[in-house]
């Protein structure tokens, strides 16, 4: 219902815009729609009231993503394993993943739960006629707090911190780019990877699990790349190093 809500009142929002009779929304109008402009009226305070109702059924939708797809995360991300014969877990099984309500979630059917979860949220969007501007906004959103819970766990669990487990996460999280492109989520206004580039701190925390070389040049790299040094990398390493040693 949110979603229905929301996408009428942008719609109510971008009709005010386009008939205000503003120089820069007249520049992108058609004649007809120029000759309907208000003249006599400001409707400027409307827009920002609107606009502000606007922001909190977006912030609500989003909330209600997190929610949902958040007990699914560690099993689907983390411990899902899609590459067969690999495996970091000594004891051969996976161990899953109890939700807030003490559900037990498979990884071995959590991601494509997580996918299929993503699916219908995508098909509301869709049928309920959103911009896709701002459904890649959503998922953007959305990926980005896949990410940094996936992340936040992974530096809480030594025991994931492990080559093999690195080729898991990194598998685990090209399915979510895939399905990104798969539904044209991963391009806004022509600037493609805007959404998928909310997933590069654990791709790049998996890569670097998946480095099997000495301890000085994995700090080197670290070194040259900076971006994510301190915040990802460097406790990554510091959970690593028991393992290849």
């Amino acid at each position: 219902m949110k979603t229905l809500w929301l996408s009428n009142v942008l719609r109510i929002l971008h009709n005010l815009k386009q008939y205000s009779g503003e120089k820069h929304f007249l520049a992108v109008s058609t004649p007809k729609q120029v000759e309907q402009c208000l003249r006599n009226f400001d409707l400027s305070e409307y827009r920002r009231v609107i606009a502000d109702i606007a922001i909190w059924m977006y912030q609500g939708i989003t909330k209600l993503m997190e929610e949902e797809v958040q007990p699914l995360l560690v099993p689907a991300i983390l411990e899902h394993e899609g590459i067969g014969g690999i495996s970091s877990d000594k004891s051969g099984r996976s161990h899953g993943n109890p939700n807030d309500n003490g559900v037990h979630v498979d990884p071995a059917e959590a991601l494509d739960k997580l996918i299929r979860l993503l699916t219908r949220f995508h098909g509301i969007f869709a049928k309920h006629g959103l911009d896709p501007e701002i459904i890649s906004q959503i998922f953007k959103q959305n990926f980005y707090f896949i990410c940094t819970t996936a992340l936040n766990n992974l530096l809480l669990r030594r025991d994931m911190c492990h080559w093999s487990r690195g080729m898991q996460i990194r598998y685990n999280v090209a399915q979510l780019e895939e399905w990104a492109r798969e539904k044209k989520v991963h391009d806004v206004d022509g600037t493609k990877g805007q959404v998928i580039d909310s997933l590069a701190p654990i791709i790049q925390a998996s890569q670097l699990l998946q480095v099997r070389v000495t301890v000085l040049f994995i700090i080197g790299r670290v070194l040259r790349n900076t971006e994510y040094a301190l915040a990802v990398k460097l406790p990554v390493l510091s959970a690593y190093f028991p393992v290849m040693v």
